[in-house]
């Protein structure tokens, strides 16, 4: 009897030791856009302005530096813009002090491509995920190594993150902020990737899960919606003239 219950309780200990670590495990990396939804179905933060900021976030304290941390851009590759990423830090408040206290490097273009994925460093294609399949381009950027501990860290796979009062940071890391402007996209989605090193002749690749990508689909912007109206205004003229004509 005394050992199926010492059995118990042993087993009790063990669910709840392991119940508290899937509760507070916090990706490698993962990406976040101030003000997105955080979309169930695609499991993906998304935001229809052109122009808004975006954090890639590293668990430093958990998994050690994160080495040449790289950011995915991937677009329709049909349409032509501009996108442009410009370091800042995160919003105030939208953190626990001290918040985030550093501003990155300009990220530095690397490769680009299209129809197949972009390639980690070990030379492994980033899973497509319904992403990077023909019809999509992107580009890749270096955002520099990932090794301070100077910001605290939660999950955000929830959608709970930073807004929900509820969300925990057990973890200290760093996050990059960027000001994003998009011009003659209709979508752009993000992803991170690259390693932690294990030890001097090993290291483990890693790239933000998909349920922790984000992605903006801008809406038109108030100019191109008068140019439109002013072009249908004209086009009405123009047959309204033509049919007096007749």
């Amino acid at each position: 009897m005394k050992k199926a219950i010492l059995g118990t309780v042993v087993l009790s200990m063990f669910l709840l030791v392991l119940t508290l670590h899937v509760a507070y495990a916090v990706p490698t990396l993962q990406l976040y856009i101030e003000g997105a939804e955080y979309d169930a179905l695609t499991e993906t933060w998304v935001i229809d302005s052109p122009d808004f900021i975006l954090w890639v976030i590293g668990d430093v304290e958990s998994y050690g530096p994160i080495e040449t941390v790289t950011l995915s851009v991937a677009y329709d590759s049909t349409e032509t813009g501009t996108i442009s990423l410009t370091p800042t830090v995160a919003t105030s408040g939208l953190l626990p002090p001290p918040g985030d206290t550093s501003i990155s490097n300009t990220p530095t273009f690397r490769d680009s491509g299209s129809d197949t994925p972009p390639l980690m460093g070990n030379g492994s294609p980033l899973p497509a995920h319904g992403i990077y399949e023909e019809g999509t381009s992107w580009e890749t950027y270096v955002l520099d190594d990932f090794t301070l501990t100077d910001s605290p860290i939660g999950d955000y796979t929830t959608g709970k993150c930073p807004d929900d009062p509820s969300c925990t940071y057990p973890s200290l890391g760093q996050i990059n902020a960027y000001e994003v402007s998009i011009s003659g996209y209709s979508w752009v989605h993000f992803d991170a990737f690259n390693h932690i090193v294990v030890n001097e002749n090993h290291s483990k690749y890693r790239f933000a899960p998909f349920s922790h990508d984000t992605e903006a689909t801008p809406t038109p912007e108030p100019k191109t919606f008068l140019l439109l109206g002013s072009g249908l205004v004209i086009l009405a003229l123009a047959t309204r003239s033509l049919l007096k004509g007749k």
